[in-house]
């Protein structure tokens, strides 16, 4: 009787764990949630009402709103912005909790000078797309497979997949994935190298057990969120096996992703990879630092993918 009572405890003690795990990990957020300002740390403040300028513009644009089924029967929404016919399109995926309005202002302000139109997605469980879920790339990486099948459907043109934060880790964990020949690059900013590398660090961080706070989160995902975070899912195996140019960008002081992880997955695939590092960029403000550099990069990115489009 006494066994059983403590099993009992113990067994509500794990639910009761897991599901604190999967609420602070694993829901989504809702428009009504979001947030247009830079994170409130030091590395952001420098850059916060540039930041702010970018985010203004972008919702002064003029956009087409779009929507698909995922493969799970979830409405995904995102916002076509339109520069000009027959050039190539970036489909963008922003961060965790987050959303492109502020996540892609820089790549809005970019794209009327280097002549590409744009898809904002928004991610599941976030903004208006359908979903209770974050799943750290797990099931977005289909998402972004689905949305590059619909983008190949309507343009005829190169598509590249873009992604910042857990979007970029999303981007590269579909790299490996079967993608339609329009999609000839993909651009990843500050990712993280698997979705237990970054709870891991985020519960160590805050003075947390690492391995059971990545245990907990993945058995509260599975029982509250109907997902299975499954083992070897994640950018560096993805990677390995890509086909894809990949342009990798990171922060060298981001204090959120350690910019380690890209050089881990710049590892698996040293001749497909272009890892650039800004010096002195936090979390996700590679461009606010050195803006220049980044279109640059981009600018030049996206003219080699058109050739690479253009010789099939």
């Amino acid at each position: 009787m006494v066994f059983a009572i403590i099993a009992a405890a113990v067994a509500l003690f794990v639910l009761a764990a897991s599901y604190e795990a999967y609420r602070i990990a694993f829901k989504g957020v809702k428009k009504k949630e979001e947030k247009l300002d830079l994170p409130d740390n030091p590395g952001s403040a420098p850059y916060r009402e540039r930041s702010r300028e970018l985010v203004d513009g972008m919702l002064k644009r003029k956009f087409e709103k779009v929507a698909i089924t995922s493969r799970d029967g979830l409405k995904l929404t995102g916002r076509y912005y339109h520069v000009k016919d027959g050039a190539p399109l970036h489909i963008q995926f922003h961060g965790y909790r987050s959303c492109s309005d502020r996540d892609f202002s820089g790549g809005a302000a970019m794209a009327p000078k280097l002549g590409y139109n744009a898809l904002a997605v928004d991610q599941r469980a976030h903004r208006e797309s359908e979903g209770r879920t974050i799943t750290f790339g797990v099931k977005e990486r289909f998402d972004a497979v689905d949305w590059a099948y619909w983008a190949a459907e309507r343009f005829d043109c190169p598509i590249i997949l873009s992604g910042i934060s857990m979007g970029a880790a999303t981007v590269l964990m579909a790299s490996n994935q079967k993608l339609p020949e329009n999609v000839v690059g993909i651009i990843a900013d500050c990712p993280y190298s698997s979705p237990k590398a970054i709870i891991e660090k985020v519960a160590r961080q805050r003075g947390l057990p690492g391995g059971i706070s990545w245990a907990l989160g993945k058995l509260g995902a599975l029982i509250y969120g109907g997902v299975w975070m499954k083992s070897g899912v994640d950018a560096i195996s993805s990677v390995r096996s890509t086909k894809l140019d990949i342009l990798l960008i990171h922060g060298e002081a981001d204090s959120f992703v350690p910019v380690e992880m890209s050089r881990e997955i710049k590892a698996a695939a040293p001749d497909r990879i272009d890892l650039q590092i800004f010096p002195g960029a936090d979390h996700g403000i590679s461009y606010l630092t050195d803006e220049k550099r980044y279109e640059d990069l981009i600018a030049d990115f996206t003219k080699r993918a058109v050739e690479k489009f253009r010789k099939k």
